[in-house]
């Protein structure tokens, strides 16, 4: 019996992992587009569109299956990670516009640390030596990679910095979240919650952007969308703690 229980639980780790990496990886692949789109849009222009164009990908499913599927009793914690995710995607792609690549990346491997961190303190995860060691040796691992020139602390890695934080934060609610609700309620009400969010921030820079680049912010809502989901999937069936490290795969 204790071995069927053993297995099981890998084989649930596993499925977690794999959810985290493909997130991770669709993450990091928007992140690529934004890089490439910012120059000629404003960061809070790319906030707003690729919260509404994540919040359009869930429309078809709950068009089939009604508005009653977004049924919850947790609604005041979806907003406040709905929050946390715009302050969060606002600092990352402003950091992405102000930092060189290298640095943002270097100061972002800290998110993991952030996010564990707060698993221990408010979920009360338990934390084990090893994952505190894979952690630190991804964050080493990060450093040593890209080699990050921190000349002077400019405004762009105190943006990082925020990212990382509210990230955090926004995972720690998810996770409390997927004790009651599914991903795929808990990633559409993040993404039509801060749509109406960014679009006040967005209004103060208005300016409409070219095909090709609307087209470009098209695939990062999508791309995000997913990842949401995949991320969720991941934080539902695993600890947080023992699934963060893999988000060190981005530097790949």
């Amino acid at each position: 019996m204790q071995r069927e229980s053993a297995r099981s639980l890998d084989r649930s780790f596993l499925w977690a992992a794999g959810f985290m990496v493909l997130g991770t990886l669709l993450f990091t692949g928007s992140h690529g587009i934004v890089r490439w789109v910012g120059g000629g849009m404003h960061p809070l222009m790319m906030a707003l569109l690729s919260n509404l164009f994540s919040a359009l990908f869930f429309v078809p499913w709950i068009a089939r299956h009604g508005i009653g599927i977004l049924r919850t009793r947790h609604f005041p914690l979806h907003v406040l990670r709905a929050l946390f995710n715009v302050a969060s995607i606002t600092c990352w792609y402003w950091a992405l516009a102000l930092t060189p690549l290298a640095d943002a990346t270097a100061l972002g491997s800290t998110a993991p640390l952030f996010a564990t961190f707060g698993a221990v303190l408010i979920l009360g995860e338990p934390m084990r030596l090893r994952r505190w060691t894979a952690l630190v040796i991804g964050v080493v691992g990060a450093l040593i990679i890209v080699r990050p020139g921190f000349a002077e602390v400019s405004l762009g890695y105190v943006f990082v910095i925020a990212s990382c934080v509210m990230s955090s934060g926004s995972r720690i609610i998810a996770k409390q979240l997927s004790r009651t609700d599914s991903p795929l309620v808990c990633s559409a009400y993040v993404a039509m919650l801060q749509t109406p969010f960014s679009f006040m921030l967005a209004l103060l820079v208005w300016s409409t952007p070219d095909v090709m680049r609307l087209g470009a912010m098209v695939v990062v809502g999508i791309m995000v969308a997913m990842a949401q989901y995949l991320t969720v999937e991941s934080l539902r069936t695993a600890e947080i703690g023992a699934v963060e490290s893999f988000n060190y795969l981005r530097l790949v």
